[in-house]
């Protein structure tokens, strides 16, 4: 069964100022932030991965949203989690597809604007990897990023994920088809 996680890291930024991170499963009762997060950071999203549908952006579509991520974590096979500083959610990180049988997921991610560059979607990552190790059993991890997202292929890069395939017109972003890169973890 998965376990939430309750995880705080505290890290310095450049402008010395301390920052309490903190991943927790996504709740019912974030409809609010999470909608707050996904509206403010609407644009910045859409340049980098697919657009949601236009009618996701109401306080009704998050609450249902929200509801079908946790219907589908009660059945193992997501884990809908956020990152907060301050009450404000900061990113979005996901295992979608789990597989128990197979030990399989696939990991996505999305962080504010604001947060872009200070580390934030490692800090997520490595705490799923850690999620996948200790409370899932996992033994493959999965991501297709887009391949003008370099970013998130430095990320992937960095916690030793290999990029194994290219996939032509995987996504839609900017209303443009989009290869993606699809990355792949054996977790040992």
């Amino acid at each position: 069964m998965m376990v939430m996680l309750d995880i705080c890291i505290e890290r310095l930024l450049v402008n010395a100022k301390l920052l309490k991170m903190n991943f927790r499963l996504l709740q019912k009762n974030d409809v609010d932030k999470l909608f707050q997060f996904e509206l403010d950071n609407r644009r910045w999203f859409e340049k980098h991965i697919a657009a949601r549908e236009s009618d996701f952006y109401s306080k009704f579509k998050v609450e249902k949203y929200i509801i079908a991520c946790l219907a589908e974590f009660h059945a193992q096979v997501m884990y809908p989690a956020i990152i907060e500083v301050d009450d404000v959610i900061i990113a979005r990180v996901n295992f979608r597809n789990i597989n128990l049988e197979k030990k399989t997921a696939d990991i996505g991610y999305r962080v504010a604007e604001s947060e872009s560059g200070k580390g934030v979607a490692s800090f997520a990552v490595k705490v799923m990897l850690e999620l996948a190790k200790s409370e899932l059993d996992l033994e493959t991890i999965s991501s297709f990023v887009t391949i003008r997202n370099i970013a998130s292929q430095k990320v992937l890069a960095k916690f030793n994920f290999n990029q194994v395939r290219q996939h032509k017109d995987f996504a839609v972003v900017s209303g443009e088809n989009e290869d993606c890169y699809e990355y792949l973890l054996k977790i040992i």
